[in-house]
């Protein structure tokens, strides 16, 4: 398809490349270098497809549920604005529907947030500022991040004192614990106990 590199050879008796059946043996040893290379640089070219195929794949998937997960709480944004809108003469049920919409915008917020971040670290955006950590020190900084929604639950932590520093990206790795917790908050039922270990 196109030059990948020259061959060179610098034979001890160069004689021996005037005989024509030499010279044919020679070019017969080329030509399979050059298609063994041509079959790597083909498969590689395969992997690509396949691995940009599966990235769009991933990419449209991503998008339906983002798209889905922003319009659960944008849909109670606006029914708890019309509802707001209603009940302007009742300070305590405005003021009930007013904390709920704080916390939907929120928690859309923390899902553009993410789907910002996704993008960054699929374009390469993202650069590590990995430093030496204690794993409970960010467990407790992501429980108390997450406050507002853990507020109905009971938090408990396993981490024993004599876990090693540990070397990574504190703000990444606490947004990894602050989905995890949200998740945990979206799929368990309110008072139960929700254990980090």
């Amino acid at each position: 398809m196109r030059t990948r590199g020259v061959l060179v050879l610098q034979p001890s008796n160069g004689q021996l490349l005037r005989q024509p059946e030499q010279r044919r043996l020679l070019d017969t040893f080329a030509a399979q270098i050059a298609l063994a290379l041509e079959r790597v640089h083909f498969v590689e070219v395969a992997r690509d497809a396949l691995v940009n195929i599966e990235g769009e794949r991933l990419r449209n998937s991503l998008l339906s549920t983002i798209s889905h997960d922003l319009r659960t709480p944008l849909t109670s944004l606006i029914a708890m604005a019309s509802l707001l809108e209603k009940n302007l003469h009742q300070p305590n049920e405005a003021q009930e529907i007013t904390t709920a919409i704080q916390q939907q915008a929120l928690s859309m917020n923390q899902l553009i947030t993410n789907l910002l971040d996704m993008a960054r670290l699929q374009t390469g955006g993202v650069t590590l500022n990995r430093q030496w950590h204690a794993i409970e020190e960010i467990i407790g900084s992501a429980i108390y991040a997450c406050q507002s929604s853990l507020k109905d639950y009971e938090i408990r932590t396993d981490v024993p004192a004599s876990l090693p520093l540990v070397l990574f990206d504190a703000i990444l790795i606490e947004r990894v614990l602050c989905n995890l917790l949200e998740n945990a908050c979206k799929y368990t039922s309110k008072h139960s106990t929700i254990t980090v270990k």
